[in-house]
């Protein structure tokens, strides 16, 4: 489902498909799980 959406969000940048970049990939997974990348950071430096 993170392809999919990255996919169409790569479509939406201007970019011919195959290419998707790892941000729209990173953006596409902030949409569909609502974890941003700072709420990961944090969680792995709690766990330590």
């Amino acid at each position: 489902m993170a392809q999919e959406r990255a996919r169409a969000l790569a479509l939406i940048a201007g970019y011919v498909p195959p290419h998707v970049s790892q941000r729209n990939y990173e953006d596409a997974k902030i949409e569909l799980t609502g974890e941003t990348e700072f709420d990961r950071q944090e969680s792995v430096l709690e766990a330590h």
